[in-house]
């Protein structure tokens, strides 16, 4: 935990009647590939502000992105992940623990490949349920509830808008062309390819 980082975040894990809640990213993230569009989703959540823990900042992430708060757990244990996706227990002293904590590689150019980007980013990664029904902000275009499972089979798979929205549920605040495909980024992806089915260490 002692490494230098360029910037902190945190993240949601949210699980409601089987499925999972994610935000689909802004239209500036959006690549577009044989008359297709690829749109990313991710976990709710974002960055850390000066003077801002992992809590304050997820909170205040999450009302600006879904309107409402959440209930953040403590997790019985946390896990620290490294960049090559290996995984241990750590020791962390705080009264709400997360779940785990990952580093990732990021660049602040969207055209930039992050694999090659130098900056080192390290997010904090919660389970927490919803303290109200959500809906999509100005800084989100959509939300997406789709099942962890299926989350899972898209990492290594691109899912077309149809398939997306026969498996789960979309919530547009912008219209989502429906030449798209989708891909999951960020936190499930690696949470995801590390744990697996993550429904199995929720009281973890």
């Amino acid at each position: 935990m002692d490494l230098h980082v360029d910037s902190e975040g945190t993240a949601f894990l949210i699980f409601d009647k089987g499925f999972s809640l994610f935000t689909i990213s802004k239209p500036s993230y959006w690549k577009h590939q044989d008359n297709n569009e690829l749109i990313s989703y991710s976990c709710v959540g974002g960055k850390l502000e000066e003077g801002e823990n992992p809590i304050e900042a997820g909170k205040r992430e999450v009302y600006e992105e879904i309107g409402i708060d959440v209930h953040i757990f403590s997790s019985k244990v946390t896990h620290l992940i490294d960049l090559r996706s290996n995984k241990k227990v750590i020791e962390y002293n705080q009264a709400i623990k997360p779940f785990a904590i990952y580093y990732t590689k990021f660049s602040e150019n969207l055209e930039e490949d992050s694999e090659n980007s130098t900056l080192l980013g390290r997010v904090y990664v919660y389970f927490a349920n919803l303290l109200g029904d959500p809906s999509p902000s100005s800084e989100i275009p959509a939300l997406l509830w789709l099942k962890w499972e299926d989350m899972l089979f898209n990492i290594s798979s691109p899912m077309h808008f149809n398939e997306i929205r026969s498996k789960g549920r979309i919530i547009e605040k912008l219209e989502i062309p429906r030449n798209s495909y989708f891909s999951p980024v960020m936190t499930p992806e690696v949470i995801g390819k590390v744990f697996g089915d993550i429904k199995k260490w929720m009281n973890h």
